[in-house]
């Protein structure tokens, strides 16, 4: 059995792959079929779409003003640099708080105004703006205060702010409720908002206001593109679409990593271990979760003080303090993981939902274990501990295709808070309510099979002699991959199994196929052991697969990253 449901994506969007549709693309681009329909299923389906994906462009970039409120945004943050005023940006303790707090106090500094900034707490204070936050801004006699990645739905505490002078201007990204905040808001998802692209990150948002802050002074002979390398360290680890200006900004930010990184970029690559030129991977895997970790373990403030060091020195000693934080993470994560895992065992199999709590486990990695649960079982999973003020705190993690933010509204009445979105959650609530909040969401969750599997989509089936490099060349202009644009899946029949089938690590298979012609190709498949058999006795049929280039001791050659298998009848 596979460890997939296989969706082939000709099945799910029939209208996008058509004969007409396809063999105009060919026409135009002089490309091959498979690279055409993997065009189409990106809503690619001209020559100047095609072109712009391919060949990102920053003189693309919409223009700043069209967002909502930004002209008077710009008036306004002027008018207190020019009055000597003090601003205070807070932001979120996350990559993309912390980035977009990084790149406009930076930018803020350069003008000459009196700028501080502020993170909260992760454990003391919660997500979003805190009371204590506006108490700082009040206590100090701040006159501006500018939200960053949060803000949105801070209703009454930005109420506070006003109430005591304070202008406030909120960059957020998050939908807004119906009624916003008593702010200048730049968030292109609010309503009347002309901003042609609506999927920024918080940083991304920032970036359009130091873009405008640019625009509007004539006399400044500044290039908002300097802090490109953090807008795309925001865009890639907040998961945002890919497409369109994200594209844009992520693909010449990784440019711009790789060429002239800022001081607390490089030695955070430095310690991580990552090696140039820099991938997307690189940046989720390595550099973000350190990041992370800085607000997981300890104070996010750091993150901002590393990149804004300008000290090689300082900033080598800030990332390997943080970079040991994100070890002790790991620590934390892996024991109440292996924890979560125990209690697990003793749940009935035919549960549609994984509900656990336990008052030890660190409030800074819940979202995490939630995360390895969902993998594991592949059900929508809520993992609580305990607040500091006694109440429990969770995080949520869905499935395909199931909305977890409905399934949690409607255990509403249990609940003290709750926010998020159909993929991922976070609440609040009293522990003598946990036993129904469980048996209440289990409920919610009825509609669901209790032994589903998580989707692979396939993108269309291959030969091993369709793999040549100049597909490879063309494959790897689609990158960055990520969410709306994902790493294309493959499937491949009619092959054998070459040689020896190496276990790696105890877990990880190493083997070689072959076609009826001798062409032979490299395969490697994680935590793929009891597929070990199988392999051996030849009754895989099928494949599914990414295609890479492996780099080995200045030797490249592809290899095909198997994804699942399918084992014959």
């Amino acid at each position: 059995m596979s460890s997939y449901n296989w969706r082939h994506l000709n099945q799910i969007y029939p209208h996008l792959f058509t004969a007409k549709a396809t063999s105009e693309l060919i026409e135009k681009l002089g490309v091959s079929e498979t690279i055409a329909r993997l065009l189409l299923s990106r809503n690619i389906s001209s020559f100047d779409q095609a072109k712009s994906f391919f060949r990102p462009n920053l003189q693309k970039l919409h223009d700043p003003h069209l967002m909502r409120n930004m002209t008077e945004a710009v008036h306004l943050i002027r008018k207190h640099v020019t009055q000597n005023h003090q601003i205070l940006i807070y932001g979120d303790y996350d990559v993309d708080g912390t980035c977009g707090v990084t790149i406009l106090y930076d930018y803020l500094q350069n003008l000459g105004a009196k700028v501080a900034y502020y993170i909260p707490n992760r454990y003391h204070e919660g997500y979003g703006v805190s009371n204590q936050g506006i108490d700082f801004a009040i206590d100090n006699e701040f006159s501006l205060l500018i939200t960053i990645d949060c803000g949105i739905k801070a209703h009454t505490k930005i109420q506070r702010a006003k109430e005591a002078g304070i202008d406030v201007i909120v960059c957020d990204h998050h939908l807004p409720d119906q009624h916003l905040p008593p702010a200048l808001i730049l968030n292109p998802k609010q309503g009347n908002c002309e901003y042609p692209f609506k999927e920024l990150c918080g940083t991304g948002v920032v970036f359009k206001l130091i873009q405008a802050l640019s625009n509007s002074d004539p006399n400044l002979d500044f290039d908002p593109c300097y802090y490109l390398d953090f807008v795309a360290l925001a865009t890639a680890a907040d998961m945002v679409s890919l497409q369109g200006e994200n594209r844009i900004l992520l693909a010449k930010g990784l440019e711009k990593m790789n060429s002239a990184p800022h001081f607390g970029v490089q030695s955070l690559c430095s310690v991580s271990g990552c090696n140039l030129p820099l991938q997307m991977r690189d940046v989720v895997f390595s550099l973000a979760p350190r990041i992370n970790a800085a607000g997981r373990i300890g104070e996010a403030s750091r993150i901002v003080d590393l990149f804004t060091s300008g000290d090689p020195q300082i900033a080598q000693l800030l990332s390997e303090e943080i970079s040991a934080d994100n070890d002790h993470r790991r620590a934390l994560d892996l024991e109440a993981s292996t924890d979560a895992y125990e209690y697990l065992k003793d749940e009935p199999q035919q549960r549609k939902s994984n509900v656990v709590f336990n008052e030890k486990w660190n409030k800074g990695i819940i979202g995490i274990v939630a995360s390895r649960i969902q993998e594991k079982h592949y059900k929508p999973t809520v993992v609580l501990t305990r607040n500091s003020d006694g109440l429990c705190t969770g995080s949520a993690r869905s499935v395909a295709d199931f909305n977890i933010h409905d399934a949690i509204s409607s255990c509403a009445d249990l609940l003290e808070s709750f926010g998020g979105h159909a993929a991922a959650a976070g609440l609040t609530i009293a522990e003598n309510k946990l036993p129904l909040f469980k048996e209440r969401f289990e409920a919610a969750c009825d509609s669901l099979p209790y032994d589903q599997l998580p989707v692979l989509e396939i993108q269309e089936e291959l030969t091993l002699s369709d793999i040549t490099p100049k597909f490879m060349r063309l494959l790897d202009q689609f990158a960055p991959f990520g969410i709306g644009n994902p790493e294309p899946v493959f499937t491949c029949r009619n092959f054998q199994i070459e040689g020896e089938i190496r276990l790696l690590a105890n877990e990880h298979l190493k083997f070689k196929i072959s076609d009826s012609s001798g062409l032979k190709i490299d395969c490697i498949a994680f935590k793929a052991r009891k597929w070990m058999e199988d392999l051996r006795k030849q009754k895989i049929d099928t494949l599914a697969f990414t295609p890479q280039i492996n780099e080995w001791q200045g030797r490249k050659s592809v290899q095909l990253l198997v994804k699942d298998f399918s084992r014959s009848k």
